[in-house]
C-alpha cells in the first residue's frame, strides 16, 4: 500500500470508519477462535470471510485511492482481492450481462468438470473422493450447510489453487496480509473517531468451540449429481447458495454468543445487517439469473417449486432494504452533516442508508424486524435447498 498517510476526516465516510474496524474485529474472532482448537470450524467459515474481507478492502482502496492513499494495484495480494472481490455476485463475470453471467458459469461449470469429472474410469474409481460436505451435527442429526465446491469457486481465479486443488500455505499467507492490511486501516480510524463517536464496536463475544460439532463427508461429486432433481448446473449453484446460507447461520447460531447481545448493540447490528443484506439480495439475484439463463426445462421446475415454497420472489419492502443495504458496501461522501457524539444522529445514518428517510423511525426496532425477516428467508431457503439435493443429512427443526 502507499506510505501516505491516510487523509481521512469526519465528512468522508462514518460507514468505512466502522467497518474497518468491526471488519478487522471479525478476523481477531476467527483467529482466536482457531487458536481454541476448533480448525475444522474455523476452516468452514474463513472461506466466506476472506471473500467478505477481500470485498471491503477493494471498496475501502477504491474510496481513499480519492485522497492519492492506495494499494500496490500490480502485488500478488492485489491481484487476488480483486479477483476475489467480485466473487460478491455468486455467478456472474465483471461486465454485468446475462450473456457473460451465462459464461461465467459455465467457464466455472468446464473447470469443474475439467478438476473432478475426468477421472479415469478405473477399478479404484470409487475409492477416490473428490468432493467433502460440511455438516453440522446436531445431536443424532447431520445438517448440510456446505460443500468445498465454494472455496473452489471463489479462489479458482487466484494462485490459491493449482491444477484444481486448493493450496492451504497460499490461503493461510493470503488470510495474514489482509488482516495486515486491515490492522494498517484500523489505527488511523481509531484515532481520528475514537474520542468523538458516541459507541466504538467492541470485540466480538464467540462461543467456546465444539471440536466435533462440524462434520466433514467425503463423497464423489457424481453421487451428488445423483441425488439432485436439477440439471449439473443448477445443482452446482444451489450448492453455492447453500454454503452462503450454511456459513451465515453458524455464524449467528454457533459463533456468536449471543444474538440478544447483537440486537443491543448498535454498531454491529448494523454491520452483521449489512453483511446479510448482502448475501440476500446476490442469492436472489443469482435465483434471477438463474431463471433466465437456463433451459425452461431445468429452470422452470426450480422457480415453480420455490413459488410454491413462499420462497419466490422476495418480498417487495425486504428487496429494498437489502438492495439499499447491498449496496452500502460502496463508500462515499455522507451527504448529511452528523453529530457522531450523539448515537440518535447516527443511527440516522445507518437507517438512511437502508434507504429510509423518515426521522420517526427507530433504528433498533426497524433493523431488528429487517434483520429477522432476512434471516428467516434464508433459513427457511437453506432448508428447502437440503430437502432437494438430500444429501445424508436433514433439516433443523
Amino acid at each position: 500500500m502507499s506510505k501516505n498517510k491516510i487523509p481521512l476526516n469526519i465528512n468522508t465516510s462514518i460507514s468505512l470508519f466502522l467497518d474497518i474496524i468491526c471488519h478487522y474485529y471479525l478476523l481477531v474472532a476467527y483467529v482466536n477462535y482457531a487458536k481454541l482448537g476448533n480448525s475444522r470450524c474455523n476452516a468452514f467459515l474463513s472461506y466466506t470471510t476472506i471473500r467478505d474481507a477481500s470485498i471491503f478492502v477493494f471498496e475501502a482502496n477504491k474510496f481513499m485511492s480519492r485522497y492519492g492513499y492506495r494499494f500496490d494495484d500490480q502485488s500478488v495480494l492485489w491481484k487476488n482481492i480483486e479477483k476475489i472481490r467480485h466473487h460478491v455476485h455468486l455467478f456472474i463475470s465483471k461486465e454485468k450481462t446475462f450473456e457473460s453471467e451465462s459464461r461465467r458459469i459455465n467457464a466455472s461449470i468446464l473447470d469443474l468438470k475439467r478438476a473432478f469429472l475426468t477421472e479415469p474410469k478405473d477399478d479404484i474409481y470409487n475409492l477416490r473422493n473428490d468432493l467433502e460436505l460440511i455438516q453440522l451435527l446436531n445431536g443424532s442429526k447431520k445438517i448440510l450447510m456446505g460443500s468445498t465446491l465454494f472455496p473452489w469457486d471463489i479462489l479458482r481465479d487466484t494462485d490459491m489453487i493449482k491444477n484444481g486443488k486448493i493450496i492451504g500455505d497460499r490461503i493461510q499467507q493470503y488470510s495474514k496480509e489482509l488482516a495486515s492490511t486491515l490492522n494498517s486501516l484500523r489505527f488511523p480510524v481509531e484515532e481520528l473517531i475514537g474520542g468523538i463517536l458516541s459507541s466504538m464496536p467492541t470485540p466480538l463475544t464467540i462461543k467456546s468451540p465444539n471440536k466435533d460439532i462440524i462434520h466433514h463427508e467425503d463423497v464423489k461429486i457424481d453421487y451428488v449429481l445423483e441425488k439432485s432433481p436439477y440439471s449439473f448446473e443448477i445443482t452446482y449453484c444451489l450448492m453455492i447458495i447453500l454454503h452462503e446460507i450454511g456459513s451465515l447461520k453458524f455464524l449467528l447460531e454457533n459463533f456468536l454468543e449471543s444474538s440478544i447481545w447483537l440486537e443491543s448493540n448498535d454498531i454491529w447490528m448494523y454491520f452483521i445487517s449489512k453483511q446479510i443484506a448482502i448475501r440476500l439480495y446476490e442469492i436472489y439475484d443469482a435465483i434471477n439469473i438463474i431463471e433466465k439463463i437456463y433451459p425452461e426445462k431445468d429452470s422452470i421446475p426450480l422457480i415453480k417449486e420455490l413459488s410454491e415454497a413462499g420462497l419466490f420472489p422476495m418480498d417487495h419492502d425486504l428487496y429494498d432494504f437489502s438492495h439499499n443495504l447491498r449496496n452500502a458496501l460502496h463508500y462515499n461522501h455522507n451527504k448529511w452533516a452528523i453529530d457522531l457524539s450523539n448515537s440518535f444522529y447516527l443511527n440516522q445514518c445507518f437507517i438512511r442508508q437502508a434507504g429510509v428517510n423518515n426521522k420517526k423511525t427507530d433504528f433498533r426496532d426497524f433493523y431488528t424486524k429487517k434483520y429477522h425477516e432476512m434471516t428467516n428467508l434464508l433459513f427457511n431457503l437453506h432448508r428447502w435447498i437440503i430437502s432437494k439435493v438430500d444429501l445424508e443429512g436433514e433439516p433443523a427443526d
